[in-house]
């Protein structure tokens, strides 16, 4: 009897590298589309491997229906610096300073279509006061990509990252496939509007992010 026996009678040991519990499309939401989506939580986290702290939203997308209840999370560095920008291998103070700005800005522009509760704030914010202030907040959520290298160093993508966030009446859109009939160029498709339908007096906010 070993621990790795399955209730089926079989072994969870096999020489399979790859395993995928179902469940769903893994395949990342197409950088550059604008996804409403739902703030479940707020706080604290620490860094993978570092001590450095960062907030760490977990958003649920609500719209367009064909990546409804996708579950993401962002980080926003608006505190420590973030160890991993790099210039050549080495830590880029300068540039690690510009993007806890931008993160600055990007949460402000979130707390605004929250009610601006941490805006209010005078001093680095709890995780009550993160949650009290974020939690079930909805916004507009511009997404980038960002890649992970396999052992090989084979780039694919690894996953979406919070590129600029805008009110919830913003345009919910998608980047449409490049078409071979008009030289390659893209264009946008419209997946959804909810200007006429949701009352948000909240101005047009975005920062551009950096992941």
């Amino acid at each position: 009897m070993s621990f790795w026996d399955l209730d089926d009678g079989t072994s969870a040991v096999t020489n399979d590298k790859e395993y995928s519990a179902g469940g769903g499309d893994f395949d990342v939401i197409p950088k550059g589309s604008s996804v409403l989506v739902s703030i479940e939580d707020a706080s604290w986290k620490e860094g993978y491997q570092v001590s450095e702290t960062f907030v760490n939203l977990k958003v649920r997308v609500a719209k367009p229906e064909a990546y409804a209840n996708r579950i993401l999370f962002f980080k926003l560095w608006i505190d420590d610096l973030d160890p991993g920008v790099k210039t050549n291998g080495v830590f880029d103070r300068a540039k690690a300073v510009t993007k806890r700005d931008k993160h600055k800005k990007m949460l402000m522009a979130i707390d605004a279509n929250a009610k601006g509760k941490l805006a209010k704030l005078s001093g680095r914010p709890t995780d009550d006061q993160l949650a009290i202030a974020l939690t079930a907040t909805q916004f507009v959520a511009t997404l980038g990509v960002w890649d992970k290298t396999d052992d090989e160093g084979k780039k694919t993508p690894g996953g979406n990252w919070l590129m600029a966030s805008k009110p919830k009446t913003a345009e919910i859109s998608e980047p449409a496939p490049k078409s071979t009939g008009n030289g390659g160029n893209s264009t946008t498709r419209q997946r959804s509007s909810f200007a006429d339908d949701l009352d948000d007096d909240v101005p047009f906010i975005t920062a551009n992010g950096v992941f």
